[in-house]
Formats: structure tokens, sequence, C-alpha cells
């Protein structure tokens, strides 16, 4: 029992240490004039869950806080914690209770309110467009380049990181294309490019006349 006392007492200072007790005041003051039923259908949430959090009943998770500040329009940070985003005003380390047995999901908590809103919206991108292989795929080739072996990458991961270049979409597209075509294929594609470049060319556009394909010569004949 006297376990029991102790656990619910750690908690509450734990709660109060990050200020994280006022969540309910925050989230009345970011809600504004938006109903219980209007906040509910943007973040996914009962209206039930959002009342007791309003009521200070119960506390949300960091996947709850996370919806719940991107239905507000508000920063996660100062809906739990009522600090800005600004370096001076993180929370540090040294405030951080030390425990040995972390979560990971409070160490990704952690590590996501030390960041700004800029690379947070940039992180979010890089997860959408090319996914969690993507990044780790990138890393691993940027880990290749100091020394590591590069190990062969599969064609969707290929096609993956072409689809990011900062290219056409129909270049993209023709690269993603090329890869599973073939080593004939990359050359026909290279002797169409060469000679569309000749047809640019001062020279070639002087230069009227075109040599027929061998399969037009041998239907002429």
């Amino acid at each position: 029992m006297e376990k029991a006392d102790k656990t619910q007492i750690d908690k509450i200072r734990i709660i109060e240490n990050y200020s994280i007790i006022r969540f309910g005041e925050r989230l009345k003051e970011a809600m504004g004039d938006m109903t219980y039923r209007e906040l509910g259908r943007r973040s996914g949430l009962s209206e039930t869950t959002i009342r007791k959090y309003i009521q200070g009943k119960i506390y949300p998770g960091i996947d709850s806080a996370a919806l719940v500040a991107h239905a507000c329009n508000v920063s996660m940070m100062w809906l739990l914690t009522g600090q800005s985003n600004n370096a001076d005003n993180c929370l540090s380390v040294s405030a951080t209770p030390s425990n040995s047995s972390t979560q990971p999901t409070d160490q990704l908590a952690i590590m996501l309110q030390r960041i700004d809103e800029q690379d947070k919206d940039a992180l979010v991108d890089a997860l959408c467009n090319i996914g969690i292989k993507g990044i780790l795929s990138k890393l691993q080739q940027s880990g290749a380049q100091h020394g590591h072996p590069e190990r062969e990458y599969t064609t969707q991961e290929l096609e993956t990181m072409i689809m990011t270049l900062p290219v056409r979409e129909s270049l993209k597209t023709a690269f993603a294309r090329g890869i599973t075509a073939g080593e004939d294929a990359d050359k026909e594609i290279l002797r169409i490019l060469e000679s569309h470049q000749q047809g640019l060319s001062p020279e070639g556009s002087d230069n009227k006349t075109t040599t027929p394909a061998p399969s037009l010569k041998q239907k002429a004949g």
C-alpha cells in the first residue's frame, strides 16, 4: 500500500514539475470559441475525453496531445508545458527527472520539444514524401561515404529516392521506369537524348536531312 501511495505522489510531482497540471486551462484557451464536438471532429478524439482534459480529470498521451495541438493550431510543447519553442525556454536535460527506465516515447517527446516548428514541419514532410525507409536509406548512403560499405538497394528504394529529386515529374518518372527496364533501355534513352541535343544545336538546325532507321530502309527497298 505504501509503494502505491509513493508512486501516486511521484506522479503528481512530475505532473506539477512540467506544468502539465494546467493542461486543461491551456486547452480551453487554445479552443477559443471551438466546441467540444468541433474539436473532437478535428482531432478524432471523443467529446467525453476532451471534456475530461478540460476538467483536469485525465491527461493526454503524446499522440493525443499532438492531435489536439494540431486541431487547435498551437504548439504541442506550449499545450503540454506552457512554454514556448524558443531555445531559451526549452526544457533542459538537467530539468528532466532522472530515470534510467525512460520509455522511448518519453525520449521522443523530449527531443521533439527541442525542435522548432519549421524543423518539425520539414520532418513531417519528409516522412510523408519518402517514408521512414527512404530516410534510413539516405542515412545509410551518407554512412557509406564515410567508410561504411554500401548495401545494394532494392528497386522500390531506388525509385523512392529518385522521386524525391528536385527535377521535373516527367523526368523522375522516366528515371524510375529506367531502373527496371535494363541496360538496353538505358542505351536507347541516351540515343534519343543525344539525337534531341543535336537537333537543338546550331549545327543540327542547319542539317535538315535525317537518317531513317534501319527498319524504315528495309521497307523502302
